[in-house]
């Protein structure tokens, strides 16, 4: 069985991404950029894939529940512009994108 990793920045202040396995099936939706629904503690939270990494972190992974669209929503230039503000303002890269994304985009529809 082939497992593949998937690092994901949820729109929480923590200065990390975090690593869920790609369950064979999502796969080949599972691209750069894409949006995904991950749980993270007792929820369910939007993320995008920021990167694929080849070890893992050490300690049990949660699958990605689900590929929210058929084409990455973010693209590689914006997704590296955003690695470059979370670089310099030392910001977590989760924030940025929330930032940098419309209103809602990755589940914080209301307020």
């Amino acid at each position: 069985m082939n497992q593949s990793l998937a690092d994901i920045a949820l729109p929480v202040p923590i200065d990390h991404p975090f690593t869920y396995l790609v369950p064979s099936e999502l796969q080949p939706q599972a691209t750069l950029g894409s949006r995904v629904l991950v749980p993270f503690g007792r929820k369910l939270l939007t993320g995008i894939i920021v990167d694929f990494p080849t070890t893992s972190p050490g300690k049990q992974l949660k699958p990605i529940r689900d590929v929210l669209d058929a084409a990455p929503s973010v693209s590689p230039e914006m997704l590296n512009l955003c690695r470059w503000i979370a670089e310099y303002y030392l910001a977590p890269i989760g924030e940025v994108l929330k930032a940098a994304v419309p209103f809602g985009f990755l589940g914080y529809g209301k307020r």
